[in-house]
């Protein structure tokens, strides 16, 4: 199970199980210093989480935050939250290839799926946030 989400024009997905919850976007409280990417903090029931900038982490145009974008919060590889424009769905696909296979070396794309609508890039979070050293807030105390 998928977790489709739209960046721009671009729809890409997580896998469900990465992901604790969608909220409304907050406020993010800037954070001095935070790697490119990170565009600050969070407060969720009391636990402070970095949230990150999904565009430019997918080297898309950053933009600022919307009343209308969404917060992915995901559990793996850490508990953080990822600003998308827009939640579509949870889709069900067949294995999606790999990018290996694929020839996509691409940072962070797991896979592609096939769908109703098209073909959908497959994160992994892991990579993807690797990419900017992810490293929770709660760490730096």
């Amino acid at each position: 199970m998928l977790v489709e989400v739209l960046l721009e024009a671009k729809r890409v997905a997580f896998a469900l199980h990465d992901v604790e919850r969608i909220v409304r976007a907050v406020a993010v409280h800037p954070v001095p210093g935070a790697p490119g990417c990170r565009l600050g903090a969070i407060d969720v029931a009391g636990e402070l989480l970095s949230v990150y900038d999904t565009r430019r982490l997918l080297g898309l145009p950053s933009r600022p935050l919307a009343a209308t974008d969404r917060i992915v919060l995901i559990r793996a590889p850490v508990r953080c939250g990822l600003v998308v424009d827009e939640v579509l769905r949870t889709v069900e696909v067949d294995a999606p290839e790999r990018a290996d296979r694929l020839a996509m070396h691409a940072a962070g794309v797991r896979g592609v799926a096939r769908t109703a609508d098209g073909l959908l890039l497959v994160q992994d979070l892991k990579l993807l946030l690797a990419l900017e050293r992810a490293i929770p807030i709660a760490s730096h105390a």
